[in-house]
């Protein structure tokens, strides 16, 4: 947004007055633009705020967790604002499509009743979150088995060192074969880290 005083003529830029009007305007004016923008985000699920958010969790009737992120509560909304029947394994794909993209795997068995799932993300809240919407979806004789996977890299280093001597008596003699023995110690590491998981809803084991 342009500043008020880009408007003002060359005569008033160093006038005091009009710099203190300036001052007091520009903040009102980037107020009232920015609520214009919020207003056009809140148009679209990717784009809207916290309070466009809200506003559609009461259309829909959701009530968000308190560890819901902003992105878990956009992800709910969508799931439900375009939720379509008949339910279809076309229509299922195209969800899971939409959420993960290709880091997803689905596979059916119509005679054993079962539907496999599996997912690579680290987001745990998603994965909850998307496998409550398949069970819905799926017939209630049908068995739902949701995995996620979670892939790491780290750096394997291997340390290595060789100790061998020898002692050779040449006078009197020259020996026709040297034999040599030595031990060889390999080191290994691995460098990982510690990863505390709790899962949701949580039960207290007595």
């Amino acid at each position: 947004m342009r500043k008020v005083e880009t408007y003002f003529p060359d005569v008033l830029h160093d006038v005091e007055e009009y710099k203190e009007i300036a001052n007091t305007e520009n903040p009102e004016l980037e107020a009232t633009w920015q609520s214009i923008d919020n207003l056009i985000d809140d148009q679209f699920i990717e784009t809207a705020t916290e309070r466009g958010v809200t506003r559609r969790e009461k259309l829909l009737k959701i009530t968000p967790s308190k560890i819901d992120s902003l992105d878990d509560r956009k992800l709910r909304i969508s799931l439900k604002w375009n939720d379509r029947l008949p339910y279809t394994y076309k229509v299922l794909k195209d969800k899971l499509d939409q959420i993960f993209g290709d880091n997803y795997q689905i596979e059916r068995f119509i005679n054993e009743r079962i539907l496999k799932v599996k997912v690579n993300s680290f987001n745990w809240n998603i994965f909850n979150l998307v496998t409550d919407e398949i069970r819905k979806m799926i017939p209630a004789n049908m068995i739902l088995e949701s995995t996620i996977h979670q892939k790491t890299e780290s750096s394997f280093y291997v340390g290595m060192a060789t100790i061998s001597g020898e002692e050779i008596t040449v006078y009197p003699y020259s020996p026709k074969e040297l034999l040599s023995k030595g031990n060889i110690y390999i080191a290994t590491g691995s460098n990982t880290g510690l990863e505390n998981v709790t899962i949701y809803p949580r039960k207290e084991v007595i």
